[in-house]
């Protein structure tokens, strides 16, 4: 057994194992180890020896360095998903191991900058048990949050950058899945709510109401325990609950109708560069207000699916989603103000600098030397 050496982590190795979505036995496959070898690894009942080391590392394309980090912050919130249920447990891993790489990024942020305060809807205590949860209580909790936001009859304008002004994490990550959408969840030790958007999904109206879809989580459900999601019934029902939220906060019921001259789909196109939601969700919205009936709302989605707009509608093709900005300005601020530079702050978080830039959305090339367009400084000779 080689000697434990106190500056290894083994909850390091479990979370870069997790971020590649690999099991344990994947692993000890990959690198020639057995699977109780890694798994005390994990533990830290045992430590590898400095060839076993490199070739974890190797495999898991972390630095060495990042295996000696002190461990990351424990999960103590409930992680909800805006998912189908094709969604597999192992794409739900990884993206939540990827979040868990984002929080030692905020931490060194946070040591250098001040982030927005967290100023989210005052809405007091809410049930622990979803059933509690009333459809009028939900529509008053979004009426409250769009008062808080001073909103008024207003659509809702980036949320991305309201949810960043108001204290949010919000980045866009490759969720290795077209089944999950979103991804959100409070962090105990910050007490910032993070919000995660798929960047395999490009469509910016549907992305709008993901976002606010996660919104409706953070501010409905933050003391649902995650064990209440296994329950497929109770996982339904909270989707449901997040997405008349979502509904009331992008199209109040009074200032939205008084737009809607017209039930056409043609008319309802006239209205999406305005409230800036698809016209299946304004369609959805018409029914769950009771204006359509059942029957005449699958009419409408087969006028949809005729014209090709179940996939694409107009004016998706030309609409970026919008981008989160927040962490790519503070670090570029922290190396513009020459207070880091990306090398530092690289070494620093000891993180494959690849998935660094990724989730900081930084600019290419910014951690990664190999990746950036003019790596030298270059000048014309002088001609005189």
């Amino acid at each position: 057994m080689t000697p434990h050496r106190p500056n290894f982590s083994g909850a390091r190795l479990t979370q870069a194992r997790e971020v590649l979505g690999w099991t344990k036995s994947e692993l000890s496959r990959a690198v020639g180890l057995t699977p109780a070898a890694v798994g005390g690894y994990e533990d830290g009942k045992i430590t590898p020896s400095s060839t076993a080391m490199e070739a974890l590392a190797s495999a898991l394309q972390q630095p060495l360095a990042f295996f000696t980090l002190p461990p990351p912050s424990p999960r103590t919130g409930t992680v909800f998903y805006r998912s189908y249920s094709g969604a597999s447990k192992k794409a739900r891993l990884i993206v939540q191991a990827q979040v868990t790489l984002l929080w030692d990024q905020v931490d060194y942020l946070c040591d250098f900058v001040t982030l927005p305060k967290v100023d989210m809807p005052r809405i007091g205590a809410l049930p622990k048990d979803p059933t509690e949860i009333t459809e009028d209580m939900i529509i008053s909790i979004a009426q409250r949050a769009r008062e808080h936001w001073n909103l008024r009859d207003n659509p809702a304008p980036n949320i991305v950058w309201l949810l960043e002004g108001s204290g949010a994490i919000v980045v866009r990550l490759d969720l290795k899945s077209d089944q999950m959408e979103a991804m959100s969840e409070w962090r105990g030790s910050d007490q910032r709510p993070y919000i995660v958007l798929n960047t395999v999904k490009r469509n910016a109206f549907r992305s709008r109401a993901d976002i606010a879809h996660e919104l409706g989580h953070l501010l409905l459900h933050r003391n649902v325990e995650q064990q209440m999601l296994e329950d497929k019934a109770a996982f339904k029902l909270i989707e449901k609950q997040a997405w008349l939220f979502a509904q009331e906060f992008l199209l109040p019921e009074q200032a939205f109708l008084k737009d809607v001259y017209s039930l056409s789909l043609d008319a309802l196109k006239m209205l999406k560069p305005k409230w800036k939601v698809s016209i299946a969700f304004m369609l959805h919205r018409i029914h769950s207000l009771d204006i359509l009936s059942e029957e005449k709302y699958s009419n409408y989605r087969k006028y949809l699916a005729q014209r090709g707009w179940l996939k694409t509608e107009p004016f998706d093709a030309e609409t970026e989603p919008e981008r989160p900005l927040m962490l790519s300005q503070a670090f570029e601020f922290i190396t513009g103000q020459k207070v880091q530079t990306a090398d530092q702050i690289a070494d620093k978080l000891s993180q494959n600098r690849e998935m660094l830039e990724a989730i900081t959305q930084v600019k290419e090339g910014f951690f990664v030397v190999e990746r950036r367009k003019n790596p030298f400084i270059l000048s014309f000779k002088s001609t005189g």
